[in-house]
């Protein structure tokens, strides 16, 4: 298995993330913990603690990435992105209570008793200071989490999905008008015999076909005759018609019961849900299924570099 790299974007997100746990830190001073309040803290340990929590966000993804091999991108779906967050937050919490344990003791009693955070007074092992420090933790990186997730994920998927969205729609453009110059000088002109289960068959150019759609055992056929956009059923299977139509480059499977014709694709839009593909001479808008995404996007990148 071949694992994505951690994205830069996370890297940055991560920074920010850090950045904002050091100003929660400074706002939520007034707030007790038990006998563990935030106020208490000096500045300097603050600042110490911020760079080390970026190093604690560090480690967490690099363990969840590489080691549980569950690698992070915003375009996954939302419970991916969660499971991986929540795995992040499962070392992050442990490690940044640890920090903010140390830290404190070191903050209250000096450098002199550092051990204070995992030895008692009477020289016993305690986690009395770990207890204390560990709501603080899971309250900020609940917060964080949340933030990440409802916010800055939902962000990075909308322009990711915006710039997609844009730089697809180019390369369609492009395709379709070197389509229009070539493929008759290809002599792609003949018409094909597309045949259903019964007697019934079609005679068509491969041209002409805007979109065939699967109905239960039955294919419907939209298809241009004479600039007459016309519908024939017959009873198939969308995987007969594609083997069918397998030399045609321009028809593309974007869905499990659709294969269009991507000179008749007047735009591409969509959403965090998905895109969408609207049709010539049409108010038709066919979906491209999540698990036809990639394939779609690849086959119109395919196609401009072969043509």
């Amino acid at each position: 298995m071949i694992l994505k790299k951690i994205p830069t974007q996370l890297v940055k997100d991560y920074l920010l993330m850090s950045i904002a746990f050091f100003w929660l830190v400074i706002i939520l001073h007034p707030v007790y913990f038990g006998e563990f309040r935030l106020g208490e803290m000096d500045m300097r340990y603050t600042l110490v603690q911020f760079v080390l929590m970026i190093f604690v966000l560090a480690i967490s993804e690099l363990t969840v990435t590489y080691v549980l091999r569950l690698p992070f991108s915003y375009t996954d779906e939302l419970t991916i992105r969660l499971k991986h967050f929540v795995l992040c937050a499962v070392f992050a919490i442990p490690l940044s209570t640890a920090v903010m344990n140390q830290l404190w003791v070191l903050n209250r009693f000096g450098l002199e008793h550092w051990d204070y955070a995992w030895i008692y007074f009477d020289g016993s092992f305690t986690m009395k200071w770990y207890i204390r420090t560990l709501p603080f933790c899971i309250v900020t990186s609940v917060i964080i989490q949340v933030v990440s997730m409802t916010i800055l994920s939902q962000i990075r998927l909308t322009r990711y999905m915006f710039l997609e969205l844009m730089e697809m729609n180019k390369l369609l453009e492009s395709e379709q008008k070197v389509l229009r110059s070539r493929l008759p000088k290809d002599n792609v002109t003949d018409k094909i015999i597309i045949n259903g289960d019964s007697r019934e068959s079609l005679i068509v150019n491969p041209l002409d076909i805007m979109y065939v759609e699967s109905v239960g055992n039955y294919l419907s056929i939209a298809y241009f005759n004479e600039s007459e956009l016309c519908q024939k059923r017959l009873r198939s299977s969308l995987k007969e018609i594609e083997e069918t139509l397998e030399a045609f480059p321009f028809m593309v499977h974007i869905h499990r019961a659709f294969l269009v014709n991507i000179n008749f694709i007047t735009q591409i839009s969509g959403n965090s849900a998905g895109y969408k593909v609207n049709m010539f001479s049409t108010d038709k808008v066919l979906p491209v299924s999540k698990a036809n995404v990639t394939t779609f996007r690849d086959k119109i990148k395919e196609l401009e570099k072969n043509l």
